[in-house]
């Protein structure tokens, strides 16, 4: 399966982009955001429901593996660039389905 980019907005914002051997969907995603007086604050993102377009084990299992690998190496990186701190980040498995939690900080929203 050729390279491309994993095609959610969201996650795409505020992760960074993922290369990825096919493509990745979220469900849902849901944001809690606290600001603080001085316009900085504190975030959480729940990505529900990660689902690969693979048709097959090894190629959903290739994605998922790609993501995770991405995700431990990228997304500090890419929260710093943007004026943000990671704070706390997490998978959870819930059954079959695979959601993912993010946690951070910022100086200005």
């Amino acid at each position: 399966m050729k390279n491309i980019t994993a095609a959610v907005a969201v996650l795409a914002a505020l992760t960074g982009s993922f290369t990825l051997n096919g493509c990745l969907f979220v469900r849902e995603t849901e944001h809690r955001i606290k600001l603080n007086d001085g316009g900085g604050g504190e975030a959480w993102l729940r990505l529900v429901d990660i689902r690969s377009d693979g048709e097959t084990d090894s190629a959903v299992t290739a994605d998922l593996e790609d993501m995770l690998a991405s995700f431990e190496v990228n997304v500090e990186e890419e929260f710093e660039r943007r004026g943000r701190t990671l704070v706390a980040k997490k998978f959870v498995l819930q059954g079959d389905t695979l959601n993912a939690e993010l946690q951070y900080t910022f100086a200005k929203l």
